[in-house]
């Protein structure tokens, strides 16, 4: 009997290593991590002859990356070659040549198990401005439904993906304002309100692109971080407590615009008078950004555009 019972606790013993690795190996799939797909990306849509072309990619495994340029009729161009770092990424530059055929080229970046591609425009392309565009309820759903990928492959591979229109350049605006983490009963509405003024800025810049001829992929509202002085956050409460008057508000952001912390690029900031009275909804604004609810840089983009839109003028 006792042999009987230690060969029943071997027999047993044994069942259940088996079932364990079955089991394992029935859900590593589920257990492994999520691969990163790789990505290629330029620095601007259009060029012309003699241009730095910057390219850059993301989500490369092998350590040695081809770069192959194809022309607008297939032909290969050029092949370059880079390599990633140990964070996936890779970068590369071309100048582009004189004397070859103008049009739409093709960017094909592969490592040994993955390839992928982008396209350019080289020559004299009319860039043409944006139309007018109103975002609806259903434009922030479908904001709310590919935010996964735009968190998790990044701002190059999402506009790439969704060919830099309007409706993902808003989107990617929205994601790093501080709005989108918003979770009140009137959510779609304060980010409808938002889109308002990150298309004005799309609609701005188009403008600008169209005169130059010259096509910014990265969206209006994504820039180099602005920082204010500490200081003026203390006039701003000043302000905010009615220990200032309006013009004096004005004057901090006349030092603003002259010191170049706040830049009027895209339209020529209206000029005049200083307005009578400073609408209220502005101090609200002050108020989320002294008690840093919202960023320096946001601040700044806010204040541009109440210049570029005449609601305050300098």
């Amino acid at each position: 009997m006792g042999f009987r019972k230690y060969y029943f606790l071997i027999f047993l013993l044994v069942t259940i290593l088996v079932s364990v690795s079955l089991v394992d190996e029935a859900f590593a799939p589920y257990h492994k991590q999520p691969q990163q797909l790789m990505s290629v990306s330029t620095d601007k849509l259009s060029y012309n002859f003699g241009d730095f072309l910057t390219i850059n990619g993301q989500g490369a495994e092998s350590y040695s990356i081809s770069i192959i340029i194809l022309s607008p009729s297939g032909e290969e161009i050029t092949e370059l070659s880079t390599f990633k770092t140990s964070a996936g990424e890779f970068s590369t530059i071309w100048i582009i040549p004189s004397g070859i055929e103008k049009g739409m080229y093709t960017i094909k970046a592969s490592d040994s198990t993955q390839t992928a591609q982008t396209t350019f425009t080289l020559g004299n392309v009319e860039v043409k401005p944006l139309p007018d565009y109103d975002f609806t309820e259903n434009d922030i759903q479908w904001c709310e439904e590919v935010y996964p990928q735009y968190d998790t492959l990044g701002l190059d591979w999402f506009l790439e993906n969704y060919h830099y229109t309007i409706e993902a350049r808003v989107c990617a605006s929205l994601y790093e304002d501080s709005m989108w983490n918003y979770e009140g009963p009137d959510r779609i509405e304060k980010l409808l309100e938002r889109t308002v003024y990150y298309i004005d800025l799309e609609i701005s810049e188009s403008k600008k692109e169209a005169e130059t001829g010259l096509d910014d992929p990265t969206p209006a509202s994504i820039r180099n971080e602005t920082v204010i002085p500490y200081w003026i956050k203390n006039v701003a409460e000043f302000w905010m407590a009615d220990q200032i008057d309006d013009s004096g508000f004005i004057q901090v952001i006349e030092y603003l615009v002259q010191q170049e912390i706040i830049k009027i690029p895209y339209a020529e900031a209206p000029q005049g008078e200083a307005a009578v009275e400073i609408p209220s909804w502005i101090k609200t604004t002050a108020e989320f950004w002294v008690t840093n609810e919202i960023s320096d840089d946001e601040f700044a983009i806010g204040l541009e555009w109440l210049i570029n839109n005449g609601i305050i003028r300098i």
